[in-house]
């Protein structure tokens, strides 16, 4: 799949990220290779306490980032985890009813996760 270029720092325009449409999670979600390529920003609800955000395998998503935020509420949390169920991040909801996103990076090797606001 070609990879789209991102302008940075345009005058006439922000940069814009593909954004898939929120999903309510009502169990593990999987992601696929396809979906990260396509899709560098993904909203999740998770609709109990804790699910699992499953990422595709290292092998398959060197130099791949992606934004996953958490639109569920109460005290609803994502675990993203690796493709062998390891887990990289957890995006909580605060006490407050923040929201909160992770960045995620690949590699080749391994995923790494940065929780942000």
């Amino acid at each position: 799949m070609p990879r789209e270029a991102i302008a940075v720092g345009a005058r006439d325009r922000s940069s814009r990220f593909p954004v898939r449409a929120p999903e309510v999670l009502t169990a593990t979600r999987v992601l696929t290779v396809d979906e990260v390529e396509r899709f560098q920003t993904l909203v999740f609800g998770p609709n109990a306490a804790t699910q699992n955000v499953d990422l595709p395998p290292v092998a398959a998503c060197a130099g791949v980032s992606v934004m996953i935020a958490n639109l569920g509420t109460g005290t609803s949390t994502l675990t993203v985890r690796d493709s062998a169920g390891a887990a990289v991040v957890t995006v909580p909801i605060t006490a407050a009813g923040a929201r909160k996103a992770a960045l995620l990076v690949c590699d080749g090797a391994a995923w790494y996760g940065m929780l942000g606001a």
